[in-house]
């Protein structure tokens, strides 16, 4: 089935958009309710000897910044001024990131399921037509859901917490239909995002109006948190008892480093390495194919950051979708990602 975005929340604005657009007039929190979210978002400091990355870094020591809360104050009130002036039918993202996120959130199309998957997450690049990035994290879960037929062939689909008390003679299908929560970022943080929906899974799984409710003060506490500076610098927040680091980049030049780099050498001989390194240095047409969204993100991630300080110039797709397999058939230089179900036509290309 097509999915559809049910909900857009950003730092200033959320709106609804099923069964109608709507704009939710009670975000954000006033700046009195500060009180209440601190008990949602803690920063605060560590020592040296505390601070231990997740990954490899380099040898020079980092240090921790308090965070006051009446910058926090501060900005959350400019952040309402602007909000004020700025029109009702303003939408939190872009309209195209929009209408575009859902083949992305479900690359293989939407389905229905008799029985419920497991949750899982994958991460996507995506690219406007200025060449700027932005860094999703997806998180897809499932819920219960009761299909009804009508007597008109209409098939009404009802939240449905599985009381199977009902007539089995009546024509209904209980099954389980996929959701998507979304963390979109300007900066790749994408174990930090993933991190942080971790914590989400057991609050999504409610009731709709309790699931947006929820979501409203996720973000809130997400869009409150500052992005340290490159430098030695580290933000730690605290979101449900789930404490989450954020890394500086080491300079200026650099970018944000959170992900393993030593995943592609899992994935791949020395010798694939170096000619996977020659042909981005070539600027070769490349598709990597593997039967792990997650996995392909990661990887064509961490080769952009090898050839360092040479960057991709050209189209970078790391989940290409069910639906748009006929971009394999472009002119010119790409390097995409599909699922290895696809292998063939990629063969074919």
């Amino acid at each position: 089935y097509e999915a559809q975005v049910l909900a857009a929340i950003s730092a200033s604005k959320a709106v609804i958009f099923q069964p109608y657009i709507m704009e939710d007039r009670t975000y954000p929190p006033s700046p009195e309710s500060l009180a209440t979210m601190s008990s949602f978002q803690t920063l605060r400091s560590k020592t040296e000897e505390q601070v231990k990355p997740r990954y490899s870094r380099s040898a020079s020591s980092h240090r921790t910044v308090s965070i006051n809360p009446a910058v926090l104050k501060q900005k959350l009130s400019s952040e309402s001024a602007k909000s004020s002036a700025k029109s009702v039918d303003e939408l939190p993202l872009s309209k195209d990131a929009i209408e575009a996120i859902t083949t992305f959130c479900f690359p293989d199309n939407a389905r229905v399921y008799s029985d419920k998957p497991d949750s899982s997450v994958h991460f996507l690049v995506l690219t406007d037509v200025s060449g700027s990035k932005t860094y999703t994290c997806c998180l897809t879960f499932y819920k219960p859901y009761k299909l009804t037929k009508e007597k008109d062939g209409n098939v009404t689909c009802v939240l449905d917490d599985f009381d199977h008390s009902i007539d089995d003679s009546l024509p209904t299908q209980y099954c389980y239909m996929p959701q998507c929560c979304v963390l979109v970022s300007k900066f790749p943080y994408f174990y930090a995002m993933k991190e942080c929906l971790s914590c989400m899974i057991s609050h999504v799984e409610r009731d709709l109006e309790e699931m947006f409710q929820f979501l409203k003060d996720f973000t809130y506490t997400m869009t409150m948190t500052p992005v340290p500076p490159a430098g030695n610098v580290i933000v730690e927040m605290s979101v449900y008892n789930l404490s989450v680091s954020l890394f500086p980049s080491e300079s200026p030049e650099k970018p944000v480093l959170d992900l393993p780099l030593h995943l592609a050498f899992l994935c791949f001989p020395i010798e694939e390495l170096l000619k996977i390194v020659t042909a981005i240095l070539c600027e070769e047409r490349l598709v990597f194919v593997s039967s792990n969204y997650a996995l392909l993100t990661i990887v064509m991630e961490s080769f952009q950051y090898y050839i360092l300080p040479l960057s991709w110039r050209f189209t970078y797709v790391p989940i290409l979708s069910a639906s748009s397999l006929e971009l394999l058939d472009a002119p010119g230089t790409f390097m995409m990602g599909c699922n290895s179900r696809h292998l063939t036509d990629v063969q074919r290309v």
